[in-house]
């Protein structure tokens, strides 16, 4: 069983909201990824929330400041990207966790995830967290998060980017910013979530996506499914060796 922690986000402009709670709430046009689709859980808040909160939201004028320091009023730009919307997923998938020989100990990990995880998105977005809904129907349990107001100062690599309410000008600069603001994210979920829950803050993964070769990304993928059903240490060298030989996508890795 994997161990490593996993949680993300990313910021949305109005017009594409739509999608995301639709796919989220498992409407019909949305669910071609999903083999057998089941009615989410939400567990705080609902999409009409979400939805609710985003039109009040962009209703509101923005604050500008003028050159001569004035604080004016405008309306919103239609791309205002006005969503922080996240997943956290749960390192072992559902068969796994439903299986009648997954281990106690670790399925008391898991609901201890599954609380933790909610009271630490509170933590961080107080009030402007919308909703959260739980998704039970994909390869592994996880929990979908809805933030709404101004992405640039909710989420957590692109808050780093301002220097006394400005946006860096220099790209290089802007970038190491929201790297570090989002490590600093992860390492505050290591803290609250990941360690109490025996989660590891980071690992060694070597992804089958990221190989180019599909017959090899099938090939790894099989693996895997060994590797989650009866852990072994020589085969997973093996594949450890087989993912290193393959040419992988020109894209740095990122690590935060």
């Amino acid at each position: 069983m994997s161990d490593s922690q996993f949680v993300r986000c990313h910021a949305y402009p109005a017009h594409k909201i739509t999608d995301i709670l639709n796919e989220a709430n498992r409407h019909s046009d949305f669910v071609s990824h999903v083999e057998r689709p089941e009615i989410p859980s939400w567990v705080i808040g609902s999409h009409q929330a979400v939805e609710d909160a985003i039109v009040s939201y962009m209703s509101t004028p923005a604050p500008v400041r003028a050159r001569d320091g004035r604080i004016l009023e405008r309306k919103r730009r239609k791309d205002h990207r006005c969503l922080v919307a996240g997943v956290v997923t749960w390192p072992d998938s559902v068969a796994q966790y439903k299986d009648l020989l997954y281990p106690r100990q670790r399925f008391r990990a898991y609901q201890e995830w599954y609380r933790r995880t909610q009271e630490w998105l509170v933590k961080q977005f107080s009030d402007k967290l919308i909703a959260v809904c739980f998704h039970n129907d994909e390869s592994h349990p996880h929990l979908h998060f809805f933030v709404v107001g101004d992405a640039q100062r909710l989420h957590p690599g692109m808050k780093h980017e301002l220097i006394n309410d400005h946006r860096m000008t220099v790209k290089e600069e802007r970038y190491a910013a929201h790297k570090n603001g989002l490590k600093l994210w992860l390492d505050d979920f290591y803290v609250d979530v990941g360690e109490p829950c025996g989660l590891l803050r980071a690992t060694g993964a070597r992804p089958a996506w990221r190989i180019r070769d599909r017959a090899t990304s099938a090939r790894l993928s099989e693996i895997d499914k060994k590797l989650a059903e009866r852990p072994d240490s020589e085969i997973q060298a093996e594949r450890d060796d087989l993912w290193d030989e393959q040419h992988q996508p020109f894209r740095p890795r990122i690590t935060f």
